[in-house]
């Protein structure tokens, strides 16, 4: 009995890649193009496509909100300080929800290219999140090549 190859085509997203070595316990995916292989994606590959899609390893700070999650209106009031600070000159690099394990609600994580972020962690404090903000100053020490 033969198995079904898990594939992938060259326009899979990498987190649907991602996602399909995770549910199937592959550490490889072969890319398919209309029946052809034409590549294939390790873990490895994935890890550092999203390292540097997540900004690490770059200067600047990450902030991580806390217990605003979705419900409105922090939510939408955080994503608008955001745009406000961006519009102002602030570069963006990531900003992505988390779910706390067993905690109900979304955290987000915001990576932005300056660690002048007193103001904005005010403004996002005074809506009533908490929050933690850690600047990171270039690579560090450890970095995956």
């Amino acid at each position: 009995m033969s198995k079904a190859v898990i594939t992938m085509e060259p326009d899979t997203l990498i987190m649907d890649a991602q996602k399909l070595m995770h549910e199937h316990h592959i550490r490889r995916l072969p890319v398919v193009d209309k029946g052809k292989l034409v590549g294939i994606i390790t873990t490895t590959d994935v890890l550092k496509i999203l390292t540097q899609v997540l900004g690490f390893g770059e200067s600047g700070t990450r902030i991580h909100v806390h217990h605003c999650g979705r419900k409105q209106p922090q939510y939408t009031q955080v994503l608008g300080l955001i745009r406000k600070y961006r519009e102002q000159g602030m570069g963006l690099r990531a900003l992505f929800p988390v779910t706390p394990s067993g905690e109900g609600h979304e955290d987000t994580n915001i990576h932005v290219d300056t660690t002048d972020v007193t103001s904005l962690v005010k403004e996002i404090q005074a809506l009533g999140c908490s929050v933690e903000a850690r600047p990171h100053r270039g690579p560090s020490p450890i970095e995956v090549v």
